[in-house]
């Protein structure tokens, strides 16, 4: 009889384990969701647009200007926060393959900040909290050159 007991015991604790796990792979999926910042799928980008001081200085489908997208893939979506995106000194705009889609990565040189807007059916507005070095060096080679 104990036995039978302790067999069961065991069923009933891996089945709870099991459902335990099965739910938490829900809600990760479900917060990751949640976070405005995503990453951008490069075969989904149109054109590059690289802007300073509002004034286009070069359209690009240059393999070079998509490693701009993987710096910002590469940021973390818990390290931002919402935010009006100010008049910038230089930005990168993505013209996504949808219609309404655009994301415009801006940069601001007195406070060394990154603020991401978007337009179409994804539409926040969010700065980062954290440097993000390889963009911030972007955007400072673009401004001195032009």
């Amino acid at each position: 009889m104990k036995k039978i007991m302790m067999g069961v015991v065991a069923i009933i604790i891996l089945i709870s384990g099991f459902l335990l796990w099965q739910q938490y792979k829900q809600d990760k999926a479900f917060m990751g969701s949640l976070f405005i910042h995503k990453p951008i799928e490069i075969s989904q980008i149109n054109s590059i647009h690289l802007w300073v001081k509002e004034r286009e200085i070069k359209k690009s489908t240059n393999e070079e200007d998509f490693k701009v997208v993987q710096w910002f893939n590469e940021y973390p979506p818990e390290r931002v926060s919402e935010a009006k995106v100010p008049k910038s000194d230089a930005q990168v705009i993505i013209k996504l393959q949808n219609p309404n889609g655009t994301i415009s990565i801006n940069y601001m040189r007195n406070d060394k900040k990154i603020y991401v807007s978007k337009s179409g059916p994804i539409g926040p507005q969010y700065v980062f909290l954290d440097d993000a070095p390889e963009l911030e060096n972007f955007f400072e080679e673009l401004i001195d050159k032009s």
